[in-house]
């Protein structure tokens, strides 16, 4: 069921032309060489990446085959560029902004525009939007980018810092905590080592007279007994500007997790400039609630309880790891049989795990329709991180675009810093002369992801990491099992047999 809310505008300046957009995905060109240095020329499909087209176009095996995976492993040692040609109205040069966005695109890309330099990323993470106005002409175009090995960069900025920051399994890709992009793209134990490239995600033109709409987002608030929500709405613009609108809403029917209820959706409209974004929003409210108790023989314990309007749930889920290591076969079909098949085994979360990456759009639309809330990690796992400012720098334009683009979701409950991140300190012999500086190193990037989510979705909740044993506790919660969430692989990397399971009572058992 699908409640309709009446359209609402929200109006920052008078209606102009509305914002004119030239998408770029399609066919593109591959240009490279082999591990001979043989010329490599053939298409590669964008949004896609580099391994997927050498694979279609019979310059690869396929990696998940046999011992394939160690033939594709030059791949990301080598540099690739893609390019493709396309046209330019002369009205789109008229408009006063012309901009290049792009979503998804790999680390280390250098984009030009007829043969000069439009923009480079660093974070596979962050939208990037260059200007392109100075750059583009009537007519025909030319577009490129130049992707460099992110195996290269991650050991050239390793030598930079002068400093080991390890991280687990990773045979080849020591350096990997270095550059933002998938952690499992430099291999896992469950996994391949394809450092894919490429532009993965949207590549567009986008062309305007007044201010943009950049993000859309709403929040809501509840009154004690839920027959009343107010429903703020926020529309980001290109100029830095928030054009808000309030609605207030009498007895909203409301979205429900799988199991519990139905999910009822309002969908509204917001209009700026000529500019129109119409969304879907689900109605909810979820807490995660930790109270500190006594357990059996009087042990202080901190529970880890989520509670949906105002029910207490409990959870049964899996964690979710990107569905291929090939971009061109993260699908809608795929995701949509994942998820509900996890909705069919009456799993009502899914734990999105910090060493993949922040998922595409179906992801959360799929959670939002089949009720599987979402514990979203932040992208990094079982490492040890840098927090000096060129790192965190890139970390909090990653964290205020995705904060942004995900807080309307309804799945959401819940956004946690990282992935065992919090224990890696005490796992690396090499580290145990300098436990104390890699511990403070994690507490000021922890701190100021807590700060981000504060600042842009502060109706949810921030969690540490993932096992933790509360805010400010550095317990074991690898092996704690009394306080916050706890990451059980006691018989799996400890030995222990079967029966083990049955001697421990967590509050949260976040993966085993």
């Amino acid at each position: 069921m699908r409640c309709v809310l009446v359209p609402m505008a929200l109006m920052a300046l008078p209606a102009l032309a509305a914002s004119v957009e030239i998408d770029l995905s399609g066919e593109w060109r591959l240009y490279g060489t082999d591990k001979w240095a043989k010329a490599i020329e053939c298409p590669v499909a964008v949004p896609g990446d580099v391994h997927c087209a050498l694979y279609k176009a019979g310059f690869l095996p396929d990696a998940f085959a046999g011992y394939n995976e160690s033939k594709c492993y030059w791949v990301s040692r080598h540099d690739w560029t893609v390019s493709r040609s396309f046209d330019v109205p002369p009205d789109l040069l008229a408009k006063r902004e012309v901009v290049l966005r792009l979503e998804d695109c790999d680390a280390f890309c250098t984009v030009r525009v007829n043969g000069r330099e439009v923009g480079k990323t660093t974070d596979r993470f962050k939208r990037y939007t260059f200007d392109l106005k100075p750059f583009l002409k009537p007519g025909r175009n030319e577009i490129s980018g130049y992707f460099e090995s992110p195996v290269r960069k991650a050991d050239e900025i390793f030598y930079s810092y002068g400093r080991a920051y390890p991280q687990g399994n990773h045979a080849l890709a020591h350096n990997q905590v270095f550059i933002r992009k998938p952690v499992c793209h430099g291999g896992w134990d469950w996994g391949p080592e394809l450092e894919v490239m490429g532009f993965c995600g949207t590549v567009k033109i986008l062309a305007n007279d007044r201010p943009r709409i950049d993000y859309v987002y709403t929040a809501q608030t509840f009154n004690d007994d839920l027959s009343h929500c107010t429903l703020d709405v926020f529309a980001d613009l290109s100029d830095g500007t928030t054009v808000t609108n309030r609605l207030e809403i009498e007895n909203p029917p409301l979205w429900w997790p799988n199991g519990s209820g139905e999910r009822r959706f309002y969908t509204y409209s917001v209009d700026v400039n000529g500019e129109k974004v119409t969304r879907k929003v689900g109605l909810r409210k979820v807490e995660v609630v930790n109270e500190r108790t006594k357990g059996p023989g009087g042990k202080d314990e901190l529970s880890m309880e989520f509670r949906v309007n105002n029910r207490r749930l409990f959870m049964k889920g899996a964690n979710w790891i990107p569905c291929s290591a090939y971009e061109n076969e993260q699908t809608p079909e795929r995701y949509r049989d994942l998820l509900e098949s996890a909705a069919a085994a009456n799993m009502n979360l899914i734990r999105l795990w910090g060493g993949g990456q922040y998922e595409k759009d179906c992801f959360y639309d799929l959670c939002d329709e089949l009720g599987l809330l979402v514990w979203h990690d932040m992208m990094h796992a079982c490492a040890t991180y840098p927090a000096d400012e060129r790192f965190l720098g890139d970390l909090r334009e990653e964290l205020a675009h995705q904060l942004r683009r995900l807080r309307d979701h309804a799945s959401i409950a819940l956004w946690c810093g990282d992935n065992e991140c919090i224990t890696a300190p005490y796992w690396y012999v090499e580290l145990e002369d300098d436990v104390d500086f890699y511990r403070e190193e994690w507490k000021r990037r922890s701190a100021m992801q807590d700060a981000m989510v504060a600042k842009y979705d502060p109706t949810r909740p921030y969690w540490p990491s993932s096992p933790c044993c509360g805010p400010g506790d550095m317990g074991d919660a690898m092996h704690e099992d009394s306080r916050g969430d706890m990451h059980n692989w006691a018989v799996w990397h400890e030995g222990k047999a079967f029966d083990a399971y049955y001697t421990f009572r967590p509050r949260f058992c976040s993966e085993f």
